[in-house]
């Protein structure tokens, strides 16, 4: 039983340091490296446990899973000089693999201070190397960690992140590069790139899906994000003109030939509505004319995008009328939006600003009037539809002059 624990522990290791092994080179080489090679003594030592069981390829084995662990343990406790991820943030696959690296060092020191026979049986051995591998398989997947992700990066020429929103795919690699005259950082709960003085860079590849927002521990007003997606669709954050054409971008993994638009019905099933075969960067494109409410995704493959929603601005119009010291302003939406609030608000020239006067419903037939002290000639007015009804947008009317 103890031999089989040890031959799990040595195979576990084995994979996991071979799935990881583009990661690791392609983030710090040295260290990339380094555990590539103890992955092939590793190897060397599964293959040697299963023929033989001799003491000495008991130590080894005990040796080689030992010194992984204290191997990883510099590049996340300490900024080494030449490395520029370390500290490295503890991720949950090398956290989990060196407990198992230690509780394969555990059991390899029993078996050589309490030796006992180890029979060599071969099937039982196969089927713990083979259960070790799949463990790993599913702890590091290959397809995340074998470097089919793009190379993105985000540039530091001042105090700000350049772009300070960026979108990436599963398995992207992001490069933080410092062109600036001060020393910055990329701060975040999930990595950490220490101090990066001018012209250095730190890299990292997200794994999963999710937002990661960080910002520099010395300049704290300066604040980026990455959004990290399986395929991309990224649609305009704010409600739209009805009657226009909009671009729905996007990002598809590298090997996916070909991405679909697909619009939701009202039934909630998805109809095709176009195709495209995504840039050599993965990036696609489709123009969209907005005639109304509609949301939208995209298909690669066997992935599908997070829903986006166009939402087009309903026609809002305004009248205004004196009515001795206050002015009643009378707004309209169409297509109807009853039930849906508006705020009447009113320009004033000193602030250069839209100031809220009055909130109000619009009701049953879509309008609704209001009336709100104006003493003054030449008063501006206009209505802002705040939450529109039925997948419609936000809107502002034009102003009008009350008299």
């Amino acid at each position: 039983m103890r031999r089989h624990v040890l031959l799990a522990a040595l195979a576990f290791s084995t994979a996991v340091h071979a799935f990881l092994a583009p990661e690791h080179l392609r983030e710090e080489t040295w260290l990339g490296a380094l555990f590539v090679a103890g992955a092939i003594v590793e190897a060397i030592l599964v293959v040697l446990l299963v023929t033989r069981t001799r003491r000495g390829v008991i130590g080894g084995a005990a040796v080689t899973l030992a010194g992984m662990v204290v191997a990883y343990l510099p590049f996340v406790l300490f900024h080494l000089p030449g490395f520029s991820m370390t500290p490295e943030p503890v991720e949950r696959v090398a956290l989990l693999t060196k407990i198992i690296e230690l509780a394969g060092v555990t059991v390899g020191l029993t078996l050589l201070i309490r030796p006992t026979p180890l029979p060599r049986r071969l099937g039982s051995a196969a089927a713990t190397i083979l259960a070790a591998g799949l463990a790993a398989g599913i702890a590091a997947p290959p397809s995340l960690a074998g470097g089919m992700g793009a190379e993105r990066s985000v540039d530091i020429s001042g105090q700000f992140y350049s772009p300070d929103m960026l979108p990436v795919l599963v398995g992207d690699t992001v490069t933080w590069s410092n062109h600036d005259q001060m020393t910055q950082t990329a701060t975040s709960d999930d990595f950490e790139c220490g101090r990066l003085p001018p012209g250095a860079h730190f890299s990292f590849t997200f794994t999963k899906p999710g937002v990661y927002r960080y910002h520099c521990s010395i300049h704290r007003f300066m604040h980026g994000e990455v959004r990290v997606y399986a395929v991309a669709l990224i649609g305009p954050l704010r409600s739209v003109p009805l009657g226009s054409t909009v671009t729905l971008s996007g990002l598809a993994p590298g090997d996916v030939e070909s991405v679909t638009l697909e619009r939701q019905l009202p039934d909630g099933t998805y109809l095709i509505v176009a195709s495209v075969a995504p840039a050599a960067d993965g990036s696609f494109s489709f123009p969209v004319a907005v005639s109304e409410p509609a949301r939208f995704r995209v298909r690669a493959g066997d992935q599908s995008s997070d829903p986006v929603a166009l939402r087009p601005e309903p026609n809002l119009t305004i009248s205004v009328r004196r009515t001795g010291d206050r002015a009643t302003v009378s707004a309209a939406a169409a297509p109807d939006q009853a039930g849906a609030t508006i705020a009447v608000e009113r320009y004033v020239r000193e602030r250069y600003w839209w100031m809220p006067v009055r909130q109000a419903q619009l009701g049953a037939s879509g309008r609704v009037s209001v009336t709100v002290p104006a003493k003054a000639h030449g008063i501006r007015f206009r209505a802002h539809l705040l939450r529109a009804k039925g997948g419609w947008g936000e809107t502002k009317s034009k102003a009008a002059t009350l008299p």
